[in-house]
């Protein structure tokens, strides 16, 4: 159990445990009250303004201070304005990934040379995320879908090898600015629903997803089915989320009977349904995808099993000018037209800052930050951990898996190959459960 963000906790020593109360949460203007007479100049020069003093706020520390760089929007922006406002000499640590795939190397040493920062990577190989990933999970104290959390993990030991105690870091410019391709999809669907027969609507989706042509190959007909499959009704709570909600939800079939006994009839979506504010349904529905996001992957993932967890895991604070009070207080006032200008994702933010970054990376396309998932623990030599943590004894023991169900999975990934969603997210969900039940149960 954990205080949900935003929230706070009564405890007495004859009362107990209180229920808990939300002091803060995001709030958005109506919809139609957003401020749409102040100029698109305007908003950008506030933006600036407010990133520039939560960059000085955060630079405060008896220590010297360094800087995430991933060499996309939000870092670079951060490094930016750390440049700018001291004469210090800067070190940014980066990820590299000997997986060309994942590699966004090239972008961070162009930064770091046009900026003139010390630049600083772990490169990072699938199997040494397979060696660590039991230690992030016992940092991280919760069960992940993805092996994202593992590099960074390594990134923080080398912040920490390095003789640094503090990074700056970017979380928050997503969801507070509009960066995610689920805003995009979110706004592609609604307008296809308008004429659910079009055949060009959801050609949309072509932007956020080229490798995967809609009308010309397999994948592409598949994806338009996945998106179609809940495009109605559009005015359902977290509709924005319902395609990943729905995705996710189909990983409880690897649940063992008695587990799902134990869950019955309970709906998540529900119970946080219950815990939005009495506004929410008033916000536009950019505004209403946004606060999910800040809600579920930002503070339940981003902020804690990949975030602190990983940095604290070898006594590394973040801080995260993004999430000052004054930028985000300022973010939930800016229209959605600014944020989202069409399928151009934080406009306003780009706008902000684009005489100051070099344009490659003020006009780069987001790219989601991602790590190779089961390539890091099949696709090696010595894979004894896995069959260990996932044999059929050990399932048995802990009952939270089908032990079959379990075995054919381990089996299509043991194959080689791509993996879809599902699968990865199966694997991993499992395994590091399993790997926390040895941990913290057993």
């Amino acid at each position: 159990m954990s205080l949900p963000p935003g929230n706070w906790l009564k405890i007495g020593p004859e009362t107990g445990l209180s229920s808990p109360r939300r002091y803060w949460h995001l709030d958005f203007p109506k919809l139609g009250e957003e401020d749409r007479i102040r100029t698109e100049t305007a908003w950008a020069e506030e933006v600036e303004d407010a990133m520039v003093e939560a960059v000085r706020l955060r630079l405060r520390a008896d220590v010297p201070v360094g800087v995430y760089l991933s060499g996309g929007l939000d870092s670079s922006i951060i490094a930016t304005i750390v440049k700018k406002l001291t004469s210090t000499p800067i070190e940014a640590f980066s990820l590299a990934f000997a997986d060309a795939s994942y590699d966004e190397s090239e972008f961070q040493q162009r930064l770091a040379r046009s900026i003139g920062v010390s630049y600083n990577a772990v490169r990072v190989k699938n199997h040494q995320i397979g060696q660590v990933f039991p230690e992030v999970i016992r940092h991280g104290e919760r069960p992940i879908l993805r092996a994202a959390p593992a590099p960074l993990f390594l990134l923080s030991d080398l912040v920490q090898k390095t003789g640094f105690k503090v990074v700056l870091t970017g979380e928050g410019a997503d969801e507070l600015f509009g960066g995610y391709d689920i805003f995009k999809e979110d706004k592609i669907r609604r307008f296809w629903a308008k004429a659910p027969e079009s055949p060009c609507r959801p050609r949309l989706l072509n932007r956020l997803y080229p490798h995967a042509p809609l009308a010309t190959t397999r994948a592409g007909r598949m994806l338009t089915a996945f998106y179609r499959k809940d495009l109605f009704p559009t005015n359902i709570f977290g509709y924005s989320h319902r395609p990943t909600w729905n995705n996710t939800r189909a990983l409880n079939a690897y649940f063992s009977h008695n587990l799902k006994e134990a869950i019955g009839d309970y709906d998540p979506v529900e119970e946080l349904k219950a815990g939005v504010p009495d506004t929410f349904s008033s916000w536009h529905p950019l505004h209403q995808a946004q606060f999910l996001e800040t809600r579920l992957l930002l503070s339940e993932y981003l902020l804690s099993s990949q975030g602190e967890r990983m940095t604290m895991g070898h006594s590394i604070e973040g801080r995260y000018p993004f999430l000052d009070p004054k930028v985000t207080s300022l973010a939930t006032r800016i229209p959605p037209y600014l944020k989202l200008r069409g399928l151009n994702e934080k406009y306003v933010l780009r706008k902000a800052f684009e005489k100051h970054l070099p344009s490659e990376i003020a006009q780069r396309p987001k790219r989601p930050y991602l790590a190779p998932n089961k390539e890091s623990f099949l696709d090696r030599p010595d894979i004894s951990m896995v069959y260990e943590i996932l044999s059929p004894d050990r399932l048995s023991e802990s009952g939270f898996f089908d032990v079959s169900r379990v075995d054919k999975l381990l089996n299509k990934c043991a194959k080689g190959g791509q993996l879809g969603f599902r699968d990865n997210a199966g694997f991993l969900g499992i395994l590091s459960t399993q790997i926390l039940w040895e941990n913290f149960l057993a």
